[in-house]
C-alpha cells in the first residue's frame, strides 16, 4: 500500500508538516464508505500526533490523515535513498564522519564542552568554570555566587545548554523575581537559542484557550520561567499539586531547577530576642520545587545574609544530602558546591585586573525646609505609635515607620502612594476599617510580613505586596489617637503639595549625571566610570 493510502497505527513514527511525530491515537469514522463519498466528506481518519522534534518535544497535533499534504508513515529502520548523482566526494564524507565522531565524543566526555560553541554570547574564560564543575557532578547541585557584573546569567545559560545537549535534562524551570522574568526569556532566546515560556496569569489563560480548561502549564511547557511571587501563590501551588505526585519525586519531575537571586529564598530571621529563621512562603515554594528536581542551580551575589541558620537552610535546599539546618556546614564541602569569584579576583593573562576599580563618592544634598518638615512629621508619628501598649503594636509600628521613611527618602511621589495606601487600610481613606484582632498570632504574621521588601515587585509603592502588608497591620493595631490622626492629616497635605515634584536629592543626582554624561552640553559615548575629581573628556 502506498504512503498516500496507508493509515498509521498508534505508536508508529510519521512525518507531517516537515517534522516527525509519534501517533498517539487513531479514530476512524463509523459512517460507511459509500455514504462518505456521497457526502463528499474529506476523510474518515482522525489522527492524534505527539511531536518528537527537539524544539517542539511533546507538542500535540490532531489532523485528518487523508487530506494532509506530504504525510508519510516512516518505517522503523530505513536507509536514505541514494541516487546516482548524490554521492559526496571523499573530502565531504571525511568531514561528515569527523563531525559525527567529535559529536559522539563530546556527548560522552565530560571534559569537552559543547555549549560555548552553540551560544551567541561573548564568553569569557572564567565563565566556563561553573559549567565544567556542573558536568563533573553526577547530580548538579551548584551555587553560583559570583560578584555582580560577572555574568551569572551567562554562566547559568551555559549549564542549561550543556545539560540539554547531553540529554541530561529536558524539563527546566527558572525561578526569579518578577522583574527579571522577561530578561531571562530574552537572554535564553538571544544568546542560546532556547525558547522559554513565562508562566503568569496571561499565559495560563492563553493555555486554557488553546489546550482546554484542564491543561497544566507545568506539563505542557518543558522550559518555563516563573516569578517567585507567582510560584508561592495558592493558584500555582494547586497546579503543582497535579504534577508533583509521590511517583514523580524520584528521580524528579523537573530535570533542572534554576533559582535566581536565591538569597530571597533563604528563611528570614525576625527581629527580636529569638534569632530563629522562619520559613516564608517563597522558602516553602522553592523547597518544594527543589524536592522534585533532579538538578539544582542557585544564583546569588550575596548568598549569606549574616545569619548562620538562614545560610544553613539555603544550603539544605540546594543539596539536602550534604547539608542540614542546625548543622554548621563544612567549608570544604561548601567549596565543592559553590563558585565564588569577586571582580578583584579576575585577572587577564598578564596578571592585570580584568575590571577597573570603582571609586565611590558621596553627593552632598541640601534639603529644603519643606522637605525637612516631611521627615519631622514622620518622626513625630513614629514616636507616638511607639507609645502604644503591647509588643505586637510596637513592632508593627516600627515596621510601618521603616516603610514610610524608606519611601520618603526614595521620592515624594513614592511616599504619597504608600501613605495613601496606609490611610486607606486604616479606614482614613474612605474604606471601612477592619476589626482589630487582639489575639492575632504574631509569629505567623511575622513570617508573612518579613516578605514585604524581599523582592523588587513587592517593594514597589502601591504593589500588591505592600497593600497586603498594610491591610495586615491594620488588623493588628488599634485605632489612631486624635493626635496621630492630626499628624496623618498633616502628612497627607504635605504629600499632596510635594508628591508631584522632584526633591533635592533627585535634582542633585540629575546634575551629577549631566556633568558626567554631558560635559560640554552634548552626550558623550563614554560608558566607563570617570574619576570623581576630573571631568570626562
Amino acid at each position: 500500500m502506498s504512503s498516500a493510502l496507508e493509515v498509521p497505527e498508534a505508536g508508529q513514527l510519521v512525518r507531517v508538516r516537515g517534522q516527525q511525530w509519534v501517533v498517539s491515537g487513531v479514530r476512524e469514522s463509523h459512517q460507511p464508505v459509500d455514504e462518505l463519498a456521497a457526502s463528499r466528506l474529506p476523510g474518515r481518519t482522525l489522527v492524534q500526533l505527539t511531536s518528537v522534534s527537539d524544539d517542539d518535544l511533546g507538542e500535540e497535533l490532531t489532523l485528518v490523515w487523508e487530506v494532509e499534504p506530504g504525510r508519510e508513515v516512516l518505517p522503523a529502520t530505513r536507509l536514505p535513498q541514494v541516487t546516482g548523482d548524490a554521492w559526496d566526494d571523499p573530502q565531504t564524507l571525511g568531514a561528515f564522519l569527523d563531525a559525527v565522531r567529535w559529536g559522539t565524543v563530546a556527548s560522552a566526555d565530560s571534559r569537552t564542552l559543547q555549549a560555548p560553541f552553540r551560544s551567541g554570547a561573548r564568553i569569557e574564560e572564567y565563565q566556563l568554570e561553573p559549567v565544567a564543575r556542573a558536568l563533573a557532578m553526577p547530580r548538579v547541585n551548584l551555587l553560583i555566587a559570583d560578584d555582580v557584573g560577572l555574568g551569572k546569567t551567562i554562566e547559568a545559560g551555559l549549564v542549561i545548554q550543556e545539560m540539554l545537549l547531553r540529554h541530561r535534562a529536558r524539563r527546566v524551570l527558572i525561578v526569579c523575581p518578577a522583574s527579571l522574568t522577561l530578561k531571562w526569556r530574552e537572554e535564553m532566546a538571544g544568546k542560546f537559542g532556547l525558547d522559554f515560556t513565562i508562566l503568569d496569569a496571561a499565559a495560563l489563560r492563553e493555555l486554557r484557550r488553546s489546550h482546554g480548561l484542564e491543561a497544566n502549564p507545568f506539563a505542557v511547557h518543558p522550559r518555563t520561567v516563573i516569578s517567585l511571587q507567582w510560584l508561592r501563590s495558592p493558584r500555582v501551588q494547586r497546579l503543582l499539586d497535579e504534577v508533583l505526585t509521590p511517583e514523580a519525586r524520584h528521580p524528579g519531575y523537573f530535570d533542572l531547577l534554576v533559582v535566581d537571586e536565591a538569597h530571597h529564598c533563604a528563611p528570614p530571621v525576625p527581629a527580636g530576642q529569638r534569632r530563629i529563621a522562619q520559613d516564608s512562603k517563597q522558602t516553602q515554594a522553592v523547597r518544594r520545587a527543589g524536592d522534585y528536581a533532579q538538578h539544582r542551580l542557585f544564583l546569588s551575589a550575596t548568598p549569606h545574609n549574616g545569619y548562620s541558620e538562614s545560610w544553613q537552610a539555603l544550603l539544605a535546599m540546594l543539596d539536602p544530602q550534604r547539608f542540614a539546618r542546625g548543622v554548621d556546614p563544612d567549608q570544604e564541602t561548601v567549596r565543592q558546591v559553590m563558585v565564588r569569584r569577586l571582580k578583584d579576583n579576575i585577572r587577564d593573562a598578564n596578571g592585570n585586573p580584568r575590571f577597573p576599580g570603582r571609586a565611590n563618592r558621596a553627593i552632598e544634598v541640601a534639603y529644603t525646609d519643606d522637605e525637612k518638615d516631611g521627615h519631622r512629621l514622620v518622626e513625630e508619628l513614629a514616636n507616638l505609635r511607639r507609645q502604644s501598649p503591647g509588643p505586637d503594636v510596637a513592632y508593627t509600628s516600627d515596621l510601618i515607620t521603616l516603610l514610610l521613611k524608606k519611601r520618603l527618602f526614595s521620592a515624594p511621589a513614592a511616599f504619597a502612594i504608600t501613605l495613601d495606601g496606609y490611610l486607606d487600610s486604616h479606614g482614613t481613606g474612605g474604606r471601612p476599617r477592619a476589626q482589630h484582632n487582639e489575639q492575632a498570632d504574631l509569629p505567623l504574621w511575622l513570617q508573612e510580613a518579613m516578605e514585604w521588601d524581599a523582592e523588587p515587585d513587592d517593594d514597589e509603592p502601591g504593589s500588591d505586596g505592600e497593600r497586603e502588608l498594610l491591610d495586615r497591620v491594620a488588623d493588628l493595631t488599634p485605632p489612631e489617637s486624635p493626635m496621630e490622626r492630626e499628624l496623618l492629616g498633616q502628612l497627607s497635605a504635605w504629600a499632596s503639595r510635594h508628591g508631584e515634584r522632584a526633591d533635592s536629592k533627585a535634582r542633585a543626582l540629575v546634575e551629577e549625571l549631566t556633568r558626567i554624561c554631558k560635559p560640554d552640553g552634548r552626550w558623550n559615548d563614554e560608558r566607563s566610570s570617570c574619576s570623581p575629581s576630573t571631568k570626562p573628556p
